[in-house]
C-alpha cells in the first residue's frame, strides 16, 4: 500500500533516493521484507526504528507512516507500508523477467498466492498475543498507548491497534485468547503441511513471496516453543528455508542473534514452569485460569 504524498508530514523522506527500509531487527514483519530484499540482491539503506523505545510512536515516524508500524519501504520518495503489500510491490517491480516471486503471469497461481498471503496476514494479532504470553514482548501500559494515540494524525488502522491494546490492558489476556490463537495457527499449519506433502513450495515450482511471508511465522512460533515437528512436511520445509543464504544472512545479524538468545531463554523458563504452547493446541487439555496482562505474567 502506497501512502499518498499529501499524508506524509515528515516531508524529508519524499526526497530520499534509492531503496530505504524503516524496520526493527526482531520484528517478524520487518524480517519478511529484509529477506526478500536480500533474495533479490537489491541495494538498500536500513533505518532502525526501535520498538522497545517506542520510536514508532514519535511524531517523526507517525509523520512517515500514520499507522505507526514497521516496516516502511521508501522507494525514491514513494512510501509503502504493510509488509505483505511491500513484498508484492518489490516482486512486481524488482524481480527479474520470468523470475517473479509472485507468479503474476499465471492467474491460478496468483490466486493461490493471494489466498495464502491473506491467510498469513490474518495471524498478525495471534503472533503478537503469543509473543506476549510465551516470549519477551511486553504489554503496553496506558501511558504508551495514550502517546501512540495522541502523536500523529488520526488513522483508522492505528485506532484499531490502539483499541486492541486498550482492551488487553483492561481485560488481560485470557486462557481462551491463547487457546484460540494456538488453534488458528494449528489449523493453518495443518493446511500448509497438506500442501507440502505433495509439493516443494507453497505455490508453484519455485520459492515465492508466500514462502518468505510464512517463514517468519514459522520461525517465531518455533522460537516460542510450538512443536513444528507435529507437522513433518512443514518442519522439513522450514528447515530447508533456514539454510538459504538470504535467510541465514538476516539471522546472523547481531540483533537477530540476540533475539534468538532471548527467545531461547523465555522458552526454557516457560518449560520449567510447564507453560507451553503445546498445552493449548486442539488435542491438549486446557487450563481454566485467566492470565492477566501484567508485565510479569504477560512475558
Amino acid at each position: 500500500m502506497k501512502i499518498s504524498d499529501d499524508k506524509i508530514q515528515s516531508r524529508e523522506v519524499l526526497s530520499w533516493q534509492g531503496l530505504h527500509l524503516l524496520h526493527f531487527q526482531t520484528s517478524s514483519c520487518s524480517q519478511k521484507v529484509r529477506t526478500l530484499l536480500n533474495e533479490l540482491n537489491l541495494d538498500w539503506t536500513p533505518h532502525s526504528i526501535n520498538l522497545i523505545k517506542k520510536e514508532n510512536a514519535t511524531p517523526w515516524f507517525l509523520g512517515v507512516n500514520p499507522r505507526g508500524v514497521v516496516p516502511v519501504l521508501i522507494d525514491n520518495g514513494d512510501v509503502h507500508v504493510e509488509s505483505n503489500d511491500i513484498l508484492k510491490y518489490l516482486d512486481e517491480h524488482y524481480a527479474q523477467p520470468n523470475h517473479s516471486y509472485f507468479f503474476d503471469n499465471d492467474t491460478s497461481l496468483a490466486m493461490q498466492a493471494q489466498s495464502l498471503l491473506a491467510l498469513e496476514g490474518q495471524h498478525h494479532l495471534n503472533l503478537r498475543l503469543l509473543t506476549i504470553v510465551f516470549g519477551p514482548l511486553k504489554m503496553k501500559d496506558e501511558k504508551a498507548v495514550k502517546k501512540f494515540e495522541e502523536n500523529g494524525n488520526p488513522d483508522q488502522e492505528r485506532s484499531t491497534d490502539i483499541a486492541w491494546w486498550a482492551s488487553k490492558i483492561k481485560q488481560g489476556i485470557t486462557e481462551q485468547d491463547i487457546t484460540d490463537a494456538c488453534a488458528e495457527y494449528f489449523n493453518s499449519f495443518t493446511h500448509l503441511n497438506e500442501i507440502l506433502s505433495n509439493a516443494e513450495w507453497l505455490v508453484g515450482n519455485k520459492i515465492s513471496i508466500v514462502d518468505i511471508a510464512w517463514f517468519t511465522d514459522l520461525q517465531r512460533l518455533n522460537a516460542l516453543g510450538y512443536p513444528l515437528k507435529n507437522h513433518p512436511h512443514l518442519f522439513k520445509y522450514y528447515t530447508k528455508l533456514s539454510t538459504r543464504p538470504a535467510f541465514k544472512a538476516d539471522n546472523h545479524k547481531v540483533g537477530s542473534r540476540f533475539g534468538k538468545l532471548l527467545f531461547s531463554v523465555f522458552k526454557t523458563v516457560n518449560g520449567l514452569f510447564g507453560k507451553r504452547i503445546a498445552n493449548y493446541l486442539p488435542s491438549a487439555s486446557i487450563m481454566s485460569s485467566n492470565i492477566r496482562g501484567s508485565n510479569d505474567k504477560a512475558s
